[in-house]
C-alpha cells in the first residue's frame, strides 16, 4: 500500500509521486523518517518532494541485497538548507538502502545539501549496504559525508562482528566544503581504551567505492580521508584542497586509479602506517608545499597480525611537486617486491624518488624531466597533459596494470604503452617522429571484411609481424557490392573492423586507395558519419595512378579508356601525369579537410615530376621493387633511384617518404623464405652506402618507415604467385623497375548497371580463353553460363532474366578462382 507521510503536498506533487514510481512520500516539512513507523517493505521507493527544505534524518530501513529500498528525489531537486542545524542528513540503522538522485533527469544533482554548521551527511548508528549518487555538497561546515561508529562494550559495532562493506559513492559534487568524505575508525588496527572494558578494536571497511566524484575547494582538510579500508577510489577529479587530496590510514588496501589530484596544499596521495596500495593511471599536479610531496607512503613494522606492506606505483604522471615527485619511507619494511614502473615525473622541487630502501623495489620504465616543454604535453598551460607526437615517453614503458589509461583510452594504441598516465592517441598527422610506421597493403580486402575468421586472420599475422599501418584495396567494391559505408547500419562492419584493429592490434593508421579523389567522397562521408573518430575512421588517403607506367600495357589502357581520353587529355606519360597531379592536389586539400594523411604511391617519375608532385601531399611511397636488399657489389637497397628522394629533399614541403618492398615472386618473395622483413628498411637505413651514410640534404627528409606489398604473397608459403589474376594487382610484362599495384576492379568494367536488356563486360587484357563468366541469383543458382571467354569484352544479354538482383562471377577456369565479382541489377 503506497503511503504518504504528512499529506500537505500539493495536488500537482501528487502527480509527480505517481510519475517517479513512489511507493511512500516523503514532504518538505517532514524531517524524522523512520522505518518503523511505516510499512516499509524491500524494493520499496521512497520520495522526497522536490524544493527547499531544512534536515532530515532516514532511521531504520532495510532491504535486502537483491531488492534494496530506494531513496530518491521526485519533482525536481531536493534542497536541503539546514540553516541552524549541524547536519543535512543523518542516516542511522539502515541496510541495503540506495539514496540516488536521480528521480529528475532535468537537474542533475537531484539532492542539495548546503550551508551546514556540520556534516553535509553524518551517517551511523551501524547503517550499512548502502549506495549514495548524484549528490551535491557546498559549503559544509565540516566533512561533506562522515562515516564513523565507535566500538562498543558489547562488541556489536566491534571488528569481527561487524563489517562496514558494499558501500558505494559516485557521480557527485562538493565545492566550496571544509572537508570531502572521511570513512573509518582512525584507530582501526590500533585499539581504542575504554576504561570500562578494556581495549575495543574497531570495525573494518570492505568493498568501498568512490567514483566520479568532483572536489571543487575543500578548505580546511583533506578531500578523502579513510581508515581501515579496502576498496577502490577512481575516477575523480581533485582540486584546490588546503589539506591532502586523499588520505588512508594504517591498515588499509586502496586502489587509486584514474584521478586527477591538482593543487593540494599537502600530499596529493598519502598513506600512513601498513598498508597495500595500487597507485596507477593517476594525474598529479602542483601538489604539495615546502614540506610536502606529491605522493607519500609510508611503511610501519607489519607486527601484530597487521596486513602486508605492498606498493604498485605504476603509470602515474606527477608534473610541477613542490618537493620529491613520490616519496617511500621506512621503505625496509617492504614485505614483498614492490613495483615503480612506467612513471612520468616532471619539474620537481627537489628530487624525483625519495625512497628510502630500494630493495625490495623494481624500479624501472620512468621517465623524468627538469621541464615541462620537454616532455611536449598537448597545452600544459591549460592544464591538459595528454602527450603529443613529439612526446620522448611514446611506447616507452612495459606490463601496465590496466588495460586502459586514465582518460579510458586503450594502453598499447601504437605499438607499446606509453609512460605516464595518458596514453598517447595517434593523431592524423604526415608522420610520426616517435611511431615508426610498419606498413602493409592489404589487397583482396574485399573476401575478408565481414569474415570473422579471415579477420582475425589478418589481424593477428599484423601483430605478429610487427604492422602497424594498413593500406587497403577495394573499398569501391565493398561499397558498391557488400557493405554501404556510408549507411550509418551497414558501415558498422567497416568501423567496428578499424576500431578492433587500432584497440587490440595495435594498428596506428588506416588507409585506403583510390586512383581519384572522387575515390574517397564516400570515405569522407563514412568519417563524417562516426565524427571523425580516430578509434572507427580512416587516417590516410592513398591515390595510386601510375602516370610512369608503359603506355602500351593493360594499365595504360584502361587509364587512357577511363580517364585522359574523357578529359581531353593525351594518351601519353605526360597526359597521365597532369591527370594525376591534378587529382593529388584535390586529395590533399581533402585530406586537410578532412584531418586526415595524404599520400601517394610513386614508381619511376621524373625529375620534375618528383618535385612537382612533392609539394601536394603529406606522404610519399616510393617503390623499391629488386629482389633483394643489396645489389652485387653489397651497396644497400637505398640506392634504387636516389633521385626520387633527392627531389623530395629540395622540395619545399618535404613530404614524409616510406620506401615500399614488394614480397611478389618476381621481387623478394623467395628471398623472405630465409630473411626477416624488417632486414630490406634496416639495410635501406644502415647498410653498405645508405640512408645514414647520405651527406645530402636527404637527410632533412622524415622516414616515416616503410611499405610492404602485399598481404596475399606474404602469408603463401612456398612459390608465390604472380599472375595477373590473383586478386589485387597486374604485371606489365616489364623488369622490376615498373610493378604496377592496381586493384581487379581496374581490369573489369561492367556498364551500363543496372541495365534492361543489354550490358557490357570489358578487360584490361585478353582473356585468352583461360576464364569463366557466371550468373547467380539471389539463392545462388546459376541462370547464366559462358566460358572459356576469350578477347576484352563480353556482352550479356537478359534474354529470360526478371527483373531483380543477381551477381556476375568471374572465374579462372583450370584454378576455379574467383578474380572478380559484381551485383548486377536489372531493372
Amino acid at each position: 500500500m503506497k503511503s504518504i507521510v504528512l499529506i500537505l503536498a500539493f495536488s500537482s506533487f501528487i502527480s509527480y509521486s505517481q510519475s517517479c514510481g513512489c511507493d511512500h512520500t516523503i514532504t518538505t516539512s517532514d524531517s524524522d523518517v523512520n522505518g518503523n513507523s511505516m510499512t516499509i517493505n524491500p524494493g520499496d521507493v521512497i520520495c522526497i518532494e522536490s524544493g527547499t527544505r531544512s534536515r532530515i534524518k532516514f532511521r531504520n530501513f532495510s532491504g535486502t541485497e537483491a531488492n534494496p529500498v530506494t531513496v530518491i528525489n521526485c519533482g525536481g531537486q531536493v534542497d536541503i538548507q539546514p540553516t541552524s542545524f549541524s547536519y543535512g542528513i543523518k542516516i542511522e540503522n539502515c541496510d541495503y538502502v540506495n539514496f540516488s538522485g536521480t528521480g529528475d533527469t532535468s537537474v542533475e544533482y537531484g539532492f542539495k545539501i548546503s550551508n551546514t554548521t556540520g556534516y553535509g551527511m553524518d551517517i551511523q548508528k551501524l547503517t550499512n549496504h548502502f549506495d549514495l549518487d548524484h549528490f551535491e555538497f557546498e559549503e559544509t561546515g565540516n566533512y561533506a559525508i562522515y562515516y564513523l561508529n565507535e566500538p562498543l562494550c558489547d562488541s556489536s559495532a566491534n571488528f569481527g562482528v561487524f563489517t562496514l562493506e558494499d558501500v558505494t559513492i559516485q557521480n557527485s559534487k562538493f565545492t566550496n566544503c571544509h572537508k570531502g568524505i572521511r570513512i573509518g575508525h582512525p584507530e582501526f588496527g590500533i585499539g581504542v581504551n575504554n576504561s570500562s572494558c578494556g581495549t575495543l578494536w574497531p570495525h573494518a571497511v570492505e568493498n568501498l567505492s568512490i567514483t566520479n566524484i568532483e572536489f571543487d575547494t575543500i578548505s580546511g582538510g583533506d578531500a578523502i580521508r579513510l581508515y581501515g579500508t579496502k576498496g577502490i577510489v577512481t575516477k575523480n577529479a581533485i582540486s584546490e584542497v588546503n589539506g591532502r587530496g586523499i588520505t588512508v590510514g594504517t591498515h588499509s588496501e586502496i586502489e587509486f586509479s584514474n584521478n586527477y589530484v591538482m593543487s593540494t596544499e599537502d600530499e596529493g596521495f598519502r598513506g600512513l602506517g601498513s598498508g597495500s596500495y595500487l597507485i596507477h593511471n593517476n594525474l598529479f599536479y602542483d601538489n604539495g608545499d615546502a614540506s610536502h610531496e606529491a605522493i607519500e607512503v609510508a611503511f610501519e613494522s607489519p607486527t601484530n597480525g597487521s596486513i602486508d606492506n605492498h606498493l604498485d606505483f605504476i603509470n602515474n604522471t606527477i608534473v610541477n611537486p613542490s618537493q620529491h615527485g613520490f616519496s617511500v619511507i621506512n621503505a625496509e619494511n617492504a614485505t614483498d617486491t614492490n613495483a615503480v614502473r612506467n612513471n612520468l615525473i616532471v619539474a620537481p622541487g627537489a628530487s624525483y624518488l625519495q625512497i628510502s630502501d630500494t630493495s625490495n623495489f623494481e624500479i624501472a620504465n620512468n621517465h623524468f624531466s627538469d621541464s615541462i616543454e620537454t616532455i611536449h604535453f598537448v597545452d600544459a598551460g591549460n592544464l591538459d597533459f595528454k602527450l603529443t607526437s613529439e612526446s620522448p615517453v611514446i611506447n616507452q614503458g612495459t606490463h601496465p596494470i590496466s588495460t586502459v589509461d586514465i582518460k579510458g583510452d586503450v594502453r598499447d594504441l601504437a605499438g607499446q604503452v606509453d609512460i605516464g598516465a595518458n596514453e598517447y592517441v595517434p593523431e592524423r598527422i604526415a608522420y610520426f617522429d616517435q611511431i615508426s610506421l610498419q606498413g602493409l597493403y592489404v589487397n583482396d580486402f574485399k573476401y575478408i571484411l565481414g569474415d570473422v575468421s579471415a579477420v582475425t586472420d589478418l589481424l593477428e599475422y599484423a601483430l605478429d609481424s610487427g604492422y602497424n599501418y594498413l593500406l587497403f584495396y577495394n573499398l569501391t567494391y565493398i561499397n558498391n557490392n557488400l557493405y554501404d559505408i556510408t549507411d550509418p547500419t551497414e558501415s558498422l562492419v567497416f568501423a567496428d573492423f578499424i576500431e578492433r584493429a587500432k584497440t587490440e592490434y595495435g594498428i596506428v593508421q588506416i588507409g585506403v586507395v583510390g586512383e581519384t579523389n572522387g575515390s574517397f567522397d564516400k570515405v569522407e562521408d563514412f568519417n563524417n558519419l562516426y565524427n571523425s573518430n580516430w578509434y572507427q575512421t580512416v587516417d590516410v588517403l592513398n591515390l595510386e595512378f601510375e602516370f610512369w607506367a608503359n603506355t602500351s600495357g593493360t594499365a595504360f589502357t584502361y587509364y587512357c579508356s577511363n580517364y585522359l581520353t574523357p578529359n581531353s587529355l593525351p594518351c601519353t606519360n605526360a597526359g597521365a601525369f597532369t591527370f594525376s597531379q591534378a587529382e593529388m592536389n584535390a586529395i590533399d586539400q581533402r585530406a586537410d579537410a578532412m584531418g586526415c594523411i595524404s599520400e601517394i604511391y610513386l614508381g619511376s617519375p621524373t625529375n620534375q615530376q618528383m618535385a612537382d608532385i612533392s609539394e601536394v601531399t603529406d606522404r610519399v611511397l616510393l617503390h623499391c621493387y629488386r629482389s633483394s636488399d643489396t645489389y652485387n657489389n653489397g651497396n644497400s637497397i637505398y640506392n634504387y633511384k636516389t633521385y626520387r628522394l633527392e627531389e623530395v629533399a629540395d622540395s619545399y614541403r618535404k613530404p614524409a617518404v616510406m620506401p615500399i618492398f614488394s614480397s611478389r615472386n618476381n621481387h623478394m618473395g623467395p628471398w623472405l623464405e630465409s630473411h626477416s622483413i624488417i632486414q630490406p628498411m634496416d639495410s635501406w637505413l644502415n647498410g653498405q652506402n645508405s640512408y645514414d651514410d647520405d651527406t645530402s640534404n636527404v637527410q632533412d627528409v622524415q622516414i616515416a618507415g616503410f611499405q610492404w606489398y602485399r598481404y596475399t604473397d606474404m602469408i603463401t608459403s612456398g612459390n608465390k604467385s604472380s599472375s595477373q589474376n590473383d586478386g589485387g594487382q597486374i604485371e606489365d610484362g616489364q623488369n622490376e623497375d615498373i610493378e604496377p599495384i592496381q586493384e581487379n576492379e581496374k581490369l573489369f568494367l561492367v556498364y551500363p548497371n543496372p541495365f534492361s536488356d543489354i550490358t557490357k563486360v570489358s578487360f584490361g587484357y585478353d582473356l585468352n580463353g583461360e576464364f569463366d563468366v557466371k550468373v547467380l541469383n539471389t539463392i545462388g543458382a546459376e541462370v547464366l553460363t559462358q566460358t572459356n571467354l576469350s578477347g576484352t569484352s563480353l556482352e550479356l544479354q537478359r534474354g529470360r532474366l526478371e527483373r531483380g538482383s543477381y551477381f556476375l562471377i568471374i572465374e579462372n577456369n583450370s584454378t576455379g578462382q574467383r578474380v572478380y565479382s559484381e551485383k548486377l541489377v536489372i531493372n
